[in-house]
């Protein structure tokens, strides 16, 4: 197998959803390459990382503290075998292995929120003829790009993923547990569940996920009893907390903030969201582009983010036990034909192969 070094600024172990991304494609791609992560450390401790994570595969780990350590390794790496691949999402890492190596880049802004350091090492990396390809998570992206960078690159679309979630579903007559999981940043919807749970005072909504300060910040904000925070839980944990709900939202609001990114509503492609198709637990989201285009290709529900009477009928339909079935089943159907870790990597490998 080839070697393959995924270039990443990720913090691992840490609560941010770029670690998990990381972490599952590197375990995904370890069925085509022997792949090595570089990686920063994190603000959290675990004895095993991949535990922690809930990956499988054996890949390795290379912690560096600073781009010319990595930079110092990267050339070391290109002198001891020069039939390697660079792939990333850290525009400095992949630009200095662009000097030695052709490189694939994968992007999660649009071209126009890029800073002008970025946007010049794009640039340098497209007139060498270094870049291969550049990695989006949405069609938007693919646009911005496209239209930033005209021809000179191709750009290819692949969604985030998920992997088939191993634990049992078991669907219940009605529902009495809805559930909520991720940050709770401003744009994510929180207040709307907190009116959801006064329409529903005999139904638990728990809220899983938020660093202390957020949590509090709720907590005071919450009027009803039926609401639960649980705080951060392990990546690992994830899949078994899901299929344990009745029924999953997703409320983003039309600005949706993602740390150090600003609003991300008309380009994201959720982590969360395939994690909870993998589940097989039926979920609502907001009626945004960046999410219908998955939902509407297994008839999922969504609602007005602005609309707690949407919300609500939609929730009233998916109390029907036989409707939740259809719909949480059609999207794990999904995730094994489309959008699991596994197809991904298939997709990069093929998009590498092809150089």
């Amino acid at each position: 197998m080839k070697k393959l070094f995924y270039l990443s600024s990720s913090k691992v172990i840490s609560r941010e959803a770029n670690s998990i991304h990381v972490m599952r494609m590197c375990d995904a791609l370890t069925r085509f390459y022997n792949v090595t992560l570089f990686c920063r450390s994190g603000t959290l401790y675990a004895e095993d990382p991949k535990k922690f994570y809930g990956v499988k595969n054996n890949f390795e780990l290379f912690y560096y503290n600073s781009n010319v350590i990595a930079f110092l390794l990267i050339i070391k790496i290109k002198l001891i075998n020069r039939e390697v691949i660079f792939y990333g999402r850290s525009f400095p890492l992949i630009f200095l292995a662009s000097i030695f190596s052709d490189v694939t880049l994968e992007i999660h802004q649009p071209y126009e929120k890029l800073s002008f350091f970025k946007k010049a090492l794009l640039r340098v990396m497209i007139l060498t003829g270094r870049l291969q390809q550049i990695i989006v998570i949405s069609k938007p992206l693919q646009v911005s790009f496209k239209e930033n960078i005209s021809q000179q690159v191709n750009v290819i679309v692949l969604h985030d993923g998920a992997d088939p979630n191993p634990h049992e579903k078991k669907y219940r007559k009605n529902i009495s547990r809805i559930g909520y999981v991720g940050h709770l940043y401003s744009g994510r919807g929180i207040p709307l569940i907190l009116s959801l749970a006064k329409f529903f005072p005999s139904i638990e909504f728990d809220i899983i996920g938020g660093n202390p300060n957020d949590i509090a910040y709720w907590e005071a904000k919450t009027e009803t009893s039926n609401v639960n925070y649980s705080g951060f839980q392990p990546p690992t944990d994830i899949p078994k907390i899901l299929t344990d709900f009745d029924l999953l939202l997703a409320p983003y609001e039309p600005t949706v903030s993602v740390m150090n990114q600003g609003d991300t509503s008309q380009y994201m492609s959720p982590l969360k969201l395939f994690e909870y198709m993998a589940s097989g637990t039926p979920f609502i989201a907001s009626k945004l582009p960046a999410i219908t285009t998955i939902t509407d290709q297994f008839s999922g529900y969504t609602a007005n983010p602005n609309s707690v009477e949407e919300w609500v009928a939609q929730i009233k339909l998916l109390n029907s036990k036989l409707k939740r079935i259809q719909v949480g089943q059609s999207a794990v159907n999904l995730i094994k034909t489309k959008y699991s870790w596994e197809k991904r990597a298939a997709n990069i490998h093929k998009a590498l192969t092809k150089r």
